[in-house]
């Protein structure tokens, strides 16, 4: 499933084009600085649902005729202009249950739930003496998943008022804990829950961290997908957490981050380390290293890990070669980062007849670590016995992607892989080796 948003003159916002890629991963997540457009993204995407949407939550100002939003689903496209007022469209989603889209404070379902569920209270005690409830053992196993907490949330039940699940905690004589009387965190976790286990496909969710400790938002994102993949849906969501950026950055989700320039906003897959340095800073290191990806930032840190140096080193994944080299040239200008002289850009070796001549750029042994270890995994295999992990027909990129989630099942290391990558290029290593070894002591 591929997402797109186009979006003009909304608010002090001349221009976004964004686009979300689910083929590879089941969640996506977007982030920025405040005030960038993540929130108008999300309530263009919300049109979907109610046409209404942008002149319930923003400014009467903040659409004229000026106005338009194009929301792409697949191949299906769905156009709102500005029309008396508001923006309205000649597209219709045909399937209403598709999308589910969860908005920030104070308007998203999480808010307008909390105060409503008084108005059930009769129905659900009367369920509730009547014995007409279950127990809600798939919410059981998710909020013990999240809050580690086995005997809290093990009597939970559930009963189902007018199609609607409400969940309950029984006490004696004949009391119960609603579940909006739950702590604020663990109310907003029962209604991503529900989201997640609704028969929407594609689920939207703004601040999904919104009252949950660090360790909940941690064990959230472990929750939240094996439902993904159990119930194959799609889940976009925006966050400014750190812990669960660098939960998600370690499972392989994609962080998508906007950046506005001039009032034209525009979009970057990139790593946790560069969310660190743009939206927090970085703080006591001595050499930085960019990357091009993530395959390469790791195998940077292997060979790192062999080397001595005084220096503390950073590597960071900044996505792409040419976003690398232009952020070594904005580094040059302004030291935004460093002085230049502590930082360098690590490329892959197809990159070299346009980057490797540069001072700043030390150049890889292998033109691509995927295309390498798949190609030894083809063409060599007798010698390094790399496991089946992939159909036949996979490419190189899913080839690695699938090594890496089974490795442990064949007792390789991530180590282990690399050493296997390095067989036949003794000569290149040890000019890598050298000129890595030169600059982080420098």
């Amino acid at each position: 499933m591929i997402v797109s948003v186009d979006i003009k003159a909304l608010q002090h916002l001349a221009q976004i084009s964004v686009s979300f890629d689910f083929s590879r991963d089941p969640i996506i997540c977007m982030t920025s600085k405040n005030g960038v457009g993540k929130t108008s993204i999300i309530k263009a995407l919300a049109l979907l649902k109610d046409t209404a949407i942008v002149s319930k939550t923003s400014s009467v100002f903040s659409i004229s005729e000026k106005t338009q939003i194009d929301v792409k689903i697949n191949e299906d496209v769905y156009a709102f202009r500005f029309n008396d007022g508001d923006l309205d469209t000649k597209n219709i989603i045909r399937d209403e249950t598709f999308l589910n889209v969860e908005l920030p404070i104070p308007y998203g379902k999480r808010f307008s739930d909390f105060p409503s569920l008084g108005s059930i209270d009769m129905t659900l005690r009367e369920k509730y003496l009547k014995g007409e409830y279950e127990n809600a053992n798939e919410l059981i196993v998710f909020l013990n998943s999240v809050y580690k907490d086995i005997n809290k949330f093990q009597n939970l039940k559930v009963v189902k008022i007018k199609g609607v699940n409400y969940y309950f905690l029984p006490l004696d004589n004949n009391r119960y804990i609603r579940e909006d009387y739950f702590s604020s965190g663990e109310f907003f976790v029962i209604s991503i829950f529900k989201m997640i286990t609704s028969s929407s496909r594609l689920i939207i969710i703004d601040e999904i961290d919104v009252s949950l400790d660090s360790s909940a938002q941690v064990s959230l994102m472990g929750a939240i997908r094996d439902i993904c993949i159990k119930r194959e849906i799609k889940i976009l969501f925006t966050t400014h957490s750190l812990p669960i950026m660098k939960t998600i950055y370690e499972y392989g989700t994609p962080i998508i981050y906007l950046k506005n320039e001039n009032g034209t906003v525009h979009h970057n897959q990139v790593s946790y380390s560069f969310i660190q340095l743009e939206m927090f800073g970085f703080l006591g290191f001595d050499k930085f290293i960019f990357t091009e990806d993530v395959t390469l930032e790791s195998y940077i840190n292997f060979k790192l890990s062999t080397m001595e140096t005084k220096n503390r080193v950073k590597v960071i994944y900044i996505g792409g070669c040419s976003n690398v080299v232009d952020l070594m040239k904005r580094n040059a200008v302004t030291n935004f980062i460093c002085p230049s002289k502590d930082a360098i850009a690590v490329l892959d070796g197809d990159a070299k007849t346009d980057y490797g001549y540069r001072s700043d750029v030390i150049i890889s042994p292998y033109n691509d670590i995927e295309d390498e270890i798949f190609r030894k995994y083809k063409e060599e295999n007798e010698v390094y016995n790399l496991p089946t992990v992939a159909p036949e027909n996979a490419k190189s990129k899913a080839y690695w992607k699938k090594l890496q989630e089974k490795r442990k099942e064949h007792n390789l290391t991530r180590e282990d892989i690399f050493t296997i990558l390095e067989q036949g290029f003794e000569s290149e290593l040890a000019v890598f080796h050298d000129e890595l070894f030169s600059f982080i002591n420098r």
